[in-house]
């Protein structure tokens, strides 16, 4: 069985926006979420365990936020990720 964790907000998974894209941010590992859970917004990290390909949990995950799902590579920080995504995600309005 897989996992992935994800940060929740008043039992939902919360999004941010980046550039006008409503993104979910979940990590392989929840110590990589952790301390940077203030900039996602969130209260607390919970854990999705699936059986089938992340692929399909990673779909599911983006219907509840209505956006995008990224998953965080192991050993990058969820702030440079962020940069990142601002910087290569063009602007939406």
């Amino acid at each position: 069985m897989q996992k992935v964790f994800i940060p929740f907000k008043c039992e939902s998974p919360i999004a941010i926006d980046v550039k006008g894209h409503r993104v979910l941010i979940v990590a392989s590992k929840p110590e990589d979420l952790v301390e940077f859970e203030h900039l996602l917004g969130g209260e607390e990290i919970r854990e999705l365990q699936y059986k089938e390909s992340a692929q399909g949990a990673l779909q599911y995950l983006a219907k509840l936020v209505n956006g995008g799902v990224v998953l965080a590579p192991p050993g990058v920080g969820i702030s440079a990720m962020i940069s990142s995504l601002e910087h290569e995600l063009p602007w939406i309005h």
